[in-house]
């Protein structure tokens, strides 16, 4: 018997259950949507078959009543009628974006400037694959929408823009919704720009954000400014982050965190 699926009594253990997908060229398509389940049947093809280590003596499976009786439940604590259990749905993508971390070298509290200021700076980075009929696909970020946080401070409301740190020379512009306050910067139209927003697998980019800074302090008080990207890793809140695998377009990330924030500036 393999020890590793043996259950103490009053015990539990947690069973993780993996897909292995195919490549692209082994026919696998992007866009395809899986999910995984453990069947609530209890006959024919059973789930989970178990038996007592001592007694050698097979577990009943569910008689769906009221009473538990050295039976196996599943999708349930208690007795009663079996229940399956499903992931979540998944997709098939060719090419992903793993992470996404800030990489302002900035100090958090380094005091705000005046004048042009590179705000943020984000690395984004793309999962290690086998794609590659046609090709190695890449990540492209097509548009990156951050919130960023202005108290007492003033911008240049038409001077934003992005740009890849390998070549800062080479920006696009960027749409804010205001000076001061919160502020909803929006850099769009990036895979039909001259910023390289590619990402081959398992490599990264650096994308910042900069802006003319009009006043780092409107009136007497703490000035603060923040940029972060949020919410995130949910399929439902779509727009902050849109990219591509080559075959289709996305508007979420799954890297695990709803928020990254960038460096956060401060003047007393």
């Amino acid at each position: 018997m393999d020890n590793d699926i043996l259950i103490p009594q009053g015990g539990e253990k947690m069973i993780a259950i993996k897909a292995a997908l195919k490549a692209d060229t082994e026919g696998a398509v992007s866009g395809e949507q899986f999910t995984l389940a453990v069947s609530a049947l209890t006959d024919a093809t059973m789930a989970i078959e178990a038996e007592g280590y001592y007694s050698g003596q097979r577990l009943l499976q569910n008689d769906s009543d009221s009473n538990a009786e050295g039976e196996i439940f599943i999708g349930r604590n208690s007795a009663g009628v079996n229940t399956a259990i499903a992931s979540e749905e998944h997709e098939v993508v060719f090419a992903k974006i793993a992470s996404v971390t800030n990489a302002n070298a900035d100090i958090n509290n380094t005091p705000i400037p005046t004048g042009s200021l590179t705000f943020a700076e984000f690395t984004f980075t793309a999962a290690p694959h086998q794609n590659t009929s046609g090709g190695s696909n890449s990540v492209e970020i097509e548009k990156i929408e951050a919130i960023v946080s202005a108290v007492n401070m003033q911008f240049d409301s038409t001077s934003f823009y992005i740009y890849n740190t390998e070549n800062s020379a080479t920006v696009s512009l960027c749409t804010s919704t205001g000076e001061t306050g919160t502020l909803t910067v929006t850099c769009d139209g990036l895979d039909a720009s001259a910023v390289s927003t590619y990402i081959s697998q398992d490599d990264s980019i650096n994308l910042a954000m900069r802006a003319a800074i009009l006043s780092a302090q409107i009136s007497p008080g703490v000035s603060i400014l923040q940029a972060s990207l949020n919410p995130l890793s949910n399929p439902s809140l779509t727009g902050v982050i849109e990219w591509t695998d080559g075959e289709i377009s996305r508007g979420w990330v799954d890297i695990g965190i709803t928020s990254v924030k960038s460096t956060s500036y401060r003047l007393d």
